[in-house]
């Protein structure tokens, strides 16, 4: 029960003395159990140590955040960012400022430690709105992109009686297909990229890090380190990530990130990533054509999946390549914590945001 007369103490988390109380709280919020796995494995973050809060009322832990620090790049500058995750109260003692204050103290931290703003994403309407009166910006609206490959196993479930809108919808579904397959097939005899899967990331894609820090847009510093803790190291998550790159003769031109997961509903794929030079655009095309014969038809999900900034020549690509808008959007909040932050990092239209970076839950 909630102690009305005893306050509530913000401080930094203890992993020795607050770990099994922190999963707890967990289990309680959510009904999930993220953490068991994801406190080890942000102790191997390369470019730092997370920032960890917790709420405590009576020596029992009501709410937890964690700050991950990441490294973003663009217009010739790297900024020092950290991505919020994992908030979550105690549901007695929810609505009662918590949250805010943990986030004060929070962002407190993360400004004596040097970060110069912090990156979250929501679908929720009721939490944007708490989030813009804490002073949050909202940056962009990020759409998530789908294209649907067996819709009607999942629709028949729902509306069994329905046997005409189940033929119209796959129908539908199966032109959609042929066409995607018929473009993917004639993409891939016209190639100029070698492509195949690998397990890891070479030191290669520090030279795409590097062109991202001078792209005119701002994204995510993907080094080579970077991409294996995030995508290879983290097998106690249970997650399989699948890497496919292009290179054209011994260059590394480009690749995609994908895994397998359920979005909104149904068992999907995802573009988690996406990496290019930012020259050779023809190279998401190849790649994508290559997936789709090789990889996500023979598996046979509902559907393929991918949020990235509408601004983007690869959000272009990929509509041309037969991908619908949804009605779902990400909105991609940013709050600044220096004044010296310039305002092509404020603009949410100068970024690239991907699934990726915000995968992690």
């Amino acid at each position: 029960m909630i102690s009305e007369s005893q306050p509530i103490i913000y401080r930094e988390f203890k992993a020795k003395v607050d770990y099994v109380d922190v999963l707890q709280l967990e289990r309680t919020a959510f009904g999930t159990e993220t953490l068991s796995w994801m406190v080890p494995w942000l102790e191997q973050n390369p470019i730092g140590n997370s920032l960890m809060v917790v709420a405590t009322c009576s020596q029992k832990i009501v709410g937890f955040l964690i700050v991950l620090p990441e490294q973003m790049c663009g217009f010739g500058k790297q900024h020092k960012c950290g991505y919020v995750m994992l908030a979550m109260t105690h549901p007695e003692y929810r609505r009662k400022g918590v949250y805010t204050k943990m986030s004060a103290y929070a962002f407190n931290l993360a400004y004596e430690q040097g970060f110069d703003f912090c990156l979250g994403y929501t679908v929720r309407k009721d939490a944007l709105r708490a989030e813009l009166k804490m002073g949050w910006y909202l940056a962009d609206h990020i759409p998530i992109l789908l294209f649907p490959l067996d819709l009607e196993r999942r629709i028949k479930s729902i509306w069994i009686k329905n046997s005409i809108m189940s033929f119209i919808l796959s129908s539908v579904e199966r032109c959609l297909l042929q066409i995607a397959k018929k473009k993917s097939k004639n993409i891939l005899k016209r190639s100029t990229h070698d492509i195949k899967m690998v397990s890891s990331f070479s030191n290669e894609y520090d030279h795409l890090a590097e062109i991202a820090v001078k792209e005119r847009q701002v994204s995510l510093f993907r080094t080579s380190q970077l991409l294996n803790w995030r995508y290879s190291s983290n097998q106690g998550s249970g997650r399989k990530y699948i890497i496919v790159e292009g290179r054209k003769g011994s260059d590394l031109k480009g690749a995609l990130v994908l895994r397998r997961k359920e979005l909104l509903g149904f068992d999907s794929v995802v573009l988690l990533d996406i990496l290019t030079d930012g020259v050779e655009t023809s190279v998401l095309k190849e790649l994508y054509a290559w997936v789709l014969i090789n990889l996500i038809s023979p598996s046979k999900p509902d559907l393929v999946g991918c949020m990235i900034s509408k601004n983007r020549w690869e959000y272009r690509v990929l509509r041309r390549l037969g991908f619908l808008r949804s009605f779902k959007d990400y909105k991609m909040l940013l709050y600044p914590l220096r004044e010296s932050l310039t305002s092509e990092y404020i603009d949410g239209r100068n970024w690239l945001s991907l699934w990726g970076n915000s995968d992690l839950v």
